[in-house]
This record gives C-alpha cells, structure tokens and sequence, in this order.
C-alpha cells in the first residue's frame, strides 16, 4: 500500500487505493485498508490530507519533524515543506489564549509549479 501512494505523488483516498489495490489482483475489504493506512500514519510514513480526505507517501527524509502540506488542486500532486516554527507559534499564540491545541493541520492549496506555467494568469494577478 506504501508502494501504490509513494508512486502516485498525488493524495488518493482510501477507495484509490482499494481500486488500485484490486489491480495487482490483490484483494482487501476497505477495513484492511483504513487500518493500513492507521497504521503508516502512526509510523510517519504517510501524511493524511484532511481537506481532502486522502493520504500521501511521505517523502524520504530523516525527522519527523512538523510539516505543512502544498496541495496542487489541478493535478493533485502534494508537497511537504518544513514548518515547525509555523506550528510553535500557532501552539504559542492558543498557549496565550488558554486554548489546548489537540490536533495541528496545515495544508496549503494551490498550483504546483507546473500547473501554474499552464495556466493563463488573469490580468492584474501577481499572487
């Protein structure tokens, strides 16, 4: 299941992958697949995006430090980028407010690089 995220780049939701689980010729009911899925999360391997309800390989690196999530909504293809001070000064500013953070998401939507380039940019737009 790592394999069919790590070579999609995009973010699939629990049902892709059962699909493309089923292609290999492999069976499993969507219960394996969510507890799957569970269980790569809890390990680091895999990101969940929540906007979309979907998961994506992590990319190979060494901490497990905090990061954010670029989401291109043209193609789908997800980017990680690090944002532990981002996510120590949110958890800061709740600290101030007496809020208790139980669960920090960033996700960024957007273009990736080669979806902006084929995109006409409307008059006047600079961001």
């Amino acid at each position: 299941m790592l394999e069919i995220l790590a070579l999609s780049h995009a973010a699939m939701g629990a049902y892709e992958i059962l699909d493309r689980y089923a292609e290999d010729g492999k069976r499993a009911a969507p219960a394996t697949i969510y507890r799957a899925l569970e269980f790569l999360l809890e390990l680091g391997l895999i990101h969940r995006i929540a906007s979309l309800n979907a998961y994506v390989a992590c990319p190979a690196r060494q901490t497990h430090d905090p990061a954010a999530l670029l989401v291109c909504d043209a193609c789908g293809v997800v980017s990680e980028i690090p944002s532990e001070r981002g996510m120590e000064s949110l958890r800061a500013q709740a600290d101030a407010l007496g809020f208790s953070i139980r669960a920090l998401v960033l996700e960024a939507h957007g273009l990736c690089p080669n979806c902006r380039a084929q995109t006409p940019q409307a008059p006047g737009a600079d961001h």
